[in-house]
């Protein structure tokens, strides 16, 4: 009755505008997370697990054929744990305007590194992120958000190769020195990525290589290898570097690298990935590594069963212990 009734909204507020769709999607979770912590031998307390996520999807098109739209994300109820995302995405907005293969995007969206490269947890997923939030996961949004998160992506789409450039300006009425880095503030973030994407003939290959720069701060450059199989096999690597400035008080360079390996046979869907950092944050003494795990069992109608586990391997500098945690639960989608 109210997929009915959203779907009737919709068409009375685009009558008049051609072209013009607004969708209202959701997700939601239920089930029960625990874990432990290694170095202090206690095990972390079972708990309920609850969380809601409602998306606003608007599009249209002019008369000239250019595309335009916006996503809303209403991330979360208050007080939910733990996050869904992996970077425990609060919600945001994106805007785009699109031309023929041209592309604009602009808002929380990803910089042209993290557009272009391509994450090991793979088919599955869990209700808590087990397996994205250990020690040695990398979700490639790298220097996106340093300053204030509102980028700007353009791309452009020829023939398998995606290009993007993008830019994150610095906090708007910022002025001196961060007291605590000693960057200057203001300090634009520029991207440039490619991506080639294409279908073999059993399979469909991913190539990303990306480049980032905030003066001041750092440089990072990554590159990203992914490929699916006819079989339902998919399988993905990547490695990154981030080489921070010589006035920063940490400044060895960090190094990342990755692989992920997930099968889906009818309606079960197995991921399983693992990563290692060194010198994370530019600290010589913090390397970090960690795997994670989910599977997850289609039930239909969009409700899905899942499991997952993440178990952190931290360095000697950490402020955090070594541990693991894991999540059973039903994802339901709407």
């Amino acid at each position: 009755m109210k997929k009915i009734l959203f779907a009737t909204t919709a068409l009375v507020a685009s009558a008049g505008f051609a072209a013009a769709d607004v969708n209202i999607t959701g997700s939601a979770e239920i089930g029960i997370v625990g874990g432990s912590d290694d170095a202090k031998d206690v095990d972390v307390n079972t708990q309920f697990h609850t969380d809601i996520d409602v998306v606003f999807s608007m599009s249209g098109e002019a008369d000239n054929g250019l595309t335009f739209g916006a996503t809303v994300d209403l991330d979360e109820s208050e007080g939910a744990a733990p996050a869904l995302e992996n970077d425990a995405d609060d919600g945001g907005a994106v805007f785009f305007v699109a031309y023929g293969n041209a592309r604009l995007d602009m808002g929380d969206t990803d910089g042209a590194l993290d557009a272009v490269m391509q994450e090991v947890a793979l088919v599955a997923g869990s209700i808590a992120d087990d397996e994205t939030l250990h020690a040695g996961y990398n979700g490639n949004a790298t220097l996106d958000g340093t300053e204030d998160g509102q980028i700007a992506r353009f791309s452009y789409t020829f023939d398998a190769f995606t290009g993007h450039l993008s830019i994150e300006q610095g906090d708007n009425g910022a002025s001196g020195k961060d007291p605590v880095t000693g960057v200057e503030a203001d300090e634009d973030i520029w991207g440039l990525g490619v991506r080639y994407s294409a279908e073999l003939s059993n399979l469909t290959l991913g190539v990303g290589l990306g480049y980032q720069s905030q003066n001041d701060m750092a440089t990072a450059w990554g590159i990203s290898v992914d490929t699916a199989f006819a079989n339902g096999l998919t399988a993905a690597v990547n490695y990154s570097e981030i080489n921070y400035d010589d006035d920063l008080a940490n400044d060895a360079t960090q190094t990342h690298w990755a692989i992920g390996v997930g099968y889906t046979m009818n309606a079960l869907s197995i991921g399983v990935n693992y990563g290692e950092y060194t010198n994370q944050g530019g600290d010589e003494n913090e390397d970090n590594s960690g795997f994670g795990l989910a599977a997850s069992y289609d039930l239909g109608g969009g409700l899905t069963a899942q499991l997952g586990y993440g178990s952190s391997n931290y360095g000697k500098d950490s402020a955090d212990d070594d541990r693991d945690s894991w999540s059973l639960g039903l994802a339901m989608s709407f």
